[in-house]
């Protein structure tokens, strides 16, 4: 996403389960519950990369933001992307 641009998340909901139904999005304090029909957050202050997760912060996510969507080094992102790591304690999903 795009630093300084407000900008939304959406979902889309497949095969949902009581482990991911709900999406919890720590950095904006807020969250989406899939199974309600929210499937799209409000628009978001973009200021830095941002994490989410399910109710249990057992599947996660992580947003990279950058300056310029137009010139951006994709092969950096990756590389960051990939080495993202969630939250101590988080782990499998359910606690497998």
């Amino acid at each position: 996403m795009k630093r300084g641009v407000k900008g939304k998340v959406r979902f889309v909901a497949g095969k949902l389960s009581s482990c991911n139904s709900v999406v919890n999005f720590p950095e904006y304090q807020g969250g989406l519950d899939l199974r309600q029909g929210q499937l799209e957050t409000p628009f978001l202050e973009i200021t830095s990369d941002f994490t989410f997760e399910c109710g249990m912060g057992m599947i996660h996510g992580y947003v990279k933001v950058v300056d310029d969507t137009d010139n951006v080094d994709l092969k950096a992102v990756r590389a960051q992307v990939a080495a993202f790591r969630p939250r101590a304690g988080a782990g499998g999903c359910c606690g497998k």
